[in-house]
């Protein structure tokens, strides 16, 4: 997909300022601080404080084991060896807290 920029004006731009730590933060509109990056050419990318939480947020999750083998490992033997225990109390809890939080949305 291709984007074709127009009506370009240098004063519509939000007025950068300079970080705690020397980086460049622009403040836009809505008055969030977020992340700016500038390349060899002069142009600029700002990022809100929103974007910036949601991409350490996705880093984090990406990172995050999707199965923890250990416990997996675990259950597994304590199923084999026939310990397994079953806690229908904490099952029928948890069942009811999902059925509630979706009644919500």
């Amino acid at each position: 997909m291709t984007s074709r920029i127009s009506d370009y004006q240098p004063s519509n731009l939000p007025p950068s300022v300079q970080g705690p730590g020397g980086g460049s933060h622009a403040v836009g509109n809505s008055g969030n601080v977020g992340s700016t990056s500038a390349a060899p050419g002069g142009d600029t990318v700002t990022l809100t404080g929103s974007s910036i939480t949601l991409q350490k947020l996705n880093d984090a999750v990406a990172n995050a084991p999707v199965v923890d083998s250990q416990r997996v490992a675990a259950a597994r033997l304590a199923i084999k060896n026939g310990t397994y225990q079953i806690n229908a109390r904490s099952i029928a809890e948890k069942l009811l807290q999902a059925e509630s939080g979706l009644k919500k949305s």
